[in-house]
């Protein structure tokens, strides 16, 4: 009986098992990551975030050069929107990235509630050199 509970307790922990809900990750740690981000948008005025777009994705070695063409066309399309929806913030575009459904940005405390509210938006991560779950750029 104990090691299924510890199980359980586990599983609760880590988040497995869980979906992301369609406004962003829920995960204890997306919402340190927003912590953090909302104090460090608060105290600079802005904040430099990587941007998982909700975005079906597969790598692109598994996909024709059609879908993975796409694909691209998607991830573009969710990009456009999700700056196009910014509009009136402070938002600096970073990077655009053509084969990953991400896009960095610098953003300001109003822009970044947005960001964690919005519906193309997975999570947002802090996109810094010492950030240690910053993804590459691909």
């Amino acid at each position: 009986m104990a090691p299924m509970i510890a199980l359980t307790l586990c599983l609760l922990l880590a988040g497995c098992g869980r979906e992301a809900s369609p406004g962003g990750d829920t995960s204890p740690e997306a919402s340190a990551d927003a912590e953090g981000l909302r104090r460090e948008a608060s105290r600079a005025g802005t904040v430099a975030v990587i941007v998982d777009l909700d975005v079906e994705y597969r790598p692109e070695a598994e996909l024709s050069p059609e879908a993975a063409g796409e694909q691209r066309a998607r991830i573009a399309r969710a990009q456009r929107r999700l700056v196009d929806d910014l509009a009136g913030h402070r938002v600096e575009l970073a990077a655009r990235y053509e084969r990953l459904p991400q896009i960095a940005l610098v953003v300001d405390e109003e822009a970044l509630e947005i960001l964690l509210d919005h519906p193309l938006v997975k999570a947002v991560h802090p996109n810094a050199p010492d950030a240690p779950d910053a993804p590459d750029a691909g």
